[in-house]
């Protein structure tokens, strides 16, 4: 199991990557909690992110107010969990990183090898407007994941494996592969 956070300056940035992947039938709406609607998915693009940059209008100083993280199951932890464990988990890792109350998005990607999921929101506290407090949110990402993985029997990375680097003319995600490349590269210094 992996988790990320993506740095990202821009939620409307982080939704339309999203919305755009949705469009390209690579991805399709799995969830949302704490929205204006009961059903945000069954409105456009615009209502989905009015529900979190009228949150961020409150608190202009924030320069990093996205949240966007990618939940990243192995195959073999997709099939074990189900799409309704990794809802609740999905809903639980939320709570756990102090955005359990912030309206929030959820897709489930199927562009790669594997399904993974992303999650976007704003950093922004909907009720005080003041920026959620993220210290140790790795630490406290990496404490779930070993919790999940201890609770649910999941593959457990004891080995690094090499990254596949695949890049060609044809190549549907030259950005993410780039992505990928430099936090290999950096991760070796």
């Amino acid at each position: 199991m992996v988790i990320v956070i993506h740095q990202a300056a821009h939620t409307q940035n982080a939704l339309h990557y999203n919305e755009k992947k949705v469009k390209k039938g690579v991805a399709t709406f799995f969830d949302s909690q704490n929205t204006l609607s009961v059903n945000p998915f069954m409105c456009d693009e615009k209502h989905r992110l009015k529900n979190l940059l009228d949150i961020e209008k409150v608190n202009t100083r924030v320069k990093k107010n996205c949240l966007h993280i990618s939940f990243n199951p192995s195959a073999e932890d997709s099939r074990k969990l189900g799409d309704k464990t990794i809802r609740l988990e999905i809903r639980n890792m939320m709570e756990h990183t102090g955005y359990g109350n912030q309206p929030y998005f959820v897709y489930k990607h199927q562009d790669l090898e594997r399904v993974h999921f992303h999650e976007v929101s704003t950093r922004i506290d909907r009720v005080t407007g003041w920026k959620i407090k993220d210290n140790y949110e790795k630490e406290k990402l990496q404490r779930f994941i070993k919790s999940l993985e201890e609770k649910y029997q999941l593959t457990q990375k004891t080995t690094k494996e090499e990254p596949v680097f695949r890049f060609s003319p044809r190549s549907r995600n030259i950005k993410q592969n780039l992505e990928n490349l430099f936090k290999h590269l950096n991760s070796l210094n």
